[in-house]
């Protein structure tokens, strides 16, 4: 007789619950003792932790490091560049008789000196508009000094020294794109300026988001 009591005191979800303790549980959401307290849904959808915070700013460092080394490599190059056109210009308009001469043959010299240039420009200035305007402009100057020595004593203009510096300052830019795509500047250029951005955001009034709760 005590035995059926107990039989009869058993409610239907007690046994419910140790049929599911006897399978284990189904893991999410079960509020059984055996398996212990239930488990939020976001908790079970964290899968993989998220990428270290330590990696990813050791990341941002070098994209910086590297487009610092970039910057400062184009200013030198623009220095560079202002100070060969300076030159070609002071040695274009001097007069025969002053001018130094390297044993070269004209034309070469004119085809080494603006492709030097060009290289420089090139490498000074990452922007297509701006390498196309600095080869536009000092194809025109190397056509104006080629006029403006028909007025200097000694010197003579000739046009086939105006084409060789425009084809010295052709392939000179054209080395300079190819080797600023190789090293990837534009790239370097872009994170750095990201960069630079994102560390002045912070400072800037957040704008705070609607919650349509509080309506």
């Amino acid at each position: 007789m005590t035995i059926d009591n107990e039989r009869v005191a058993v409610s239907p979800a007690t046994k419910h619950s140790r049929r599911r303790s006897a399978r284990g549980g189904d893991g999410i959401g079960d509020g059984s003792a055996v398996n212990g307290p239930p488990m939020s849904r976001s908790d079970a959808n964290q899968g993989s932790a998220p990428p270290s915070r330590q990696f990813c700013s050791g990341a941002d460092a070098n994209d910086s490091r590297r487009g610092r080394r970039a910057s400062r490599a184009r200013r030198i190059a623009r220095a560079l560049a202002f100070a060969c056109i300076a030159a070609i210009a002071i040695l274009s308009l001097l007069p025969g008789a002053e001018r130094p001469h390297t044993g070269a043959p004209g034309r070469v010299e004119h085809f080494v000196a603006y492709g030097g240039t060009g290289f420089l420009l090139a490498l000074g200035y990452l922007c297509w508009r701006q390498r196309l305007t600095a080869w536009i402009g000092l194809a025109a100057a190397s056509g104006a000094f080629e006029i403006l020595q028909n007025f200097i004593p000694g010197r003579s203009p000739s046009l086939f020294d105006a084409l060789a510096s425009t084809g010295g300052l052709t392939c000179g830019m054209a080395v300079g794109v190819i080797l600023t795509a190789a090293l990837a500047w534009d790239r370097a250029d872009g994170l750095l300026n990201a960069n630079r951005g994102a560390a002045f955001r912070p400072a800037l009034p957040l704008r705070r988001r609607h919650d349509p709760g509080n309506d």
